[in-house]
């Protein structure tokens, strides 16, 4: 075939992820060129090959190579394979260390991790987006199950987008005294750097969530309104809380 310019190529309208492209690697160095995929590139799918090794540090913290920082972010969203393939969001980074979390949907064991990817696009192909995480343990001097025991939980889950940290719950339970709160003893959320929009609502009632930083960070969160009682049945308690990390 003749020697032809880039320009009067026929032109591919419909590439598919198995797809070649040329490269130079090292063109500063020893410049060898060599071929990639579009999957490769991260173009189709939106994932990036790590290209280099993770280690299981523990069941939230991966560790990589140095100069992590400069390469990671938090908010970036990680896929993985442990005999299958776990999605993770990155909520902190070090100069060798990511940590992690998969609500409870996906959890990081000790072994080997193998095929390394991570996305900076707000839609990488397969990524959940939300995640179901273990529900706040409810404080049941304020709220419980009717008998003494954690109200029901239908729905519990996260997200995080743009450096924040979104929780969504459902559930139901019975108000527990007269005072005028719904107080979180407990939870496994990731702790706020500052906190943004919060709201909380009940049957017939909108709660106006006291959700400040210091508080979530003492495991402590309070739900008010002026006309809950004592053995009010609350049957679709929700909150939705949006802040900083």
């Amino acid at each position: 075939m003749a020697d032809q310019k880039i320009t009067e190529l026929t032109e591919l309208t419909t590439p598919k992820t198995e797809y070649l492209l040329p490269i130079v690697e090292d063109p500063s160095g020893t410049a060898v060129t060599k071929k990639i995929t579009l999957d490769n590139l991260g173009i189709i799918g939106g994932w990036i090959p790590a290209s280099e090794t993770w280690t299981y540090a523990s069941a939230t913290t991966i560790t990589v190579p140095s100069g992590a920082a400069s390469k990671y972010q938090k908010c970036d969203k990680i896929k993985l394979t442990q005999t299958t393939v776990k999605y993770f969001y990155i909520v902190g980074v070090t100069d060798t260390v990511l940590t992690i979390t998969g609500g409870s949907d996906y959890t990081l064991v000790d072994t080997a991790i193998t095929s390394p990817y991570y996305s900076k696009i707000s839609n990488p192909q397969g990524f959940p987006h939300w995640f179901n995480i273990t529900a706040p343990t409810f404080d049941t001097t304020t709220y419980d199950n009717g008998s003494g025991g954690q109200p029901t939980t239908t729905e519990c889950r996260i997200r995080i987008a743009e450096g924040q940290y979104c929780i969504h719950y459902r559930g139901n339970g019975t108000k527990v005294g007269t005072n005028k709160q719904i107080a979180i003893s407990s939870h496994s959320f990731v702790v706020p750097a500052n906190t943004s929009a919060h709201t909380a609502i009940g049957p017939s009632l909108v709660y106006i969530s006291d959700f400040i930083v210091g508080a979530i960070s003492n495991n402590y969160t309070s739900f008010y309104a002026d006309n809950i009682t004592d053995n009010d049945v609350i049957a679709h308690f929700g909150f939705t809380t949006a802040y900083e990390i």
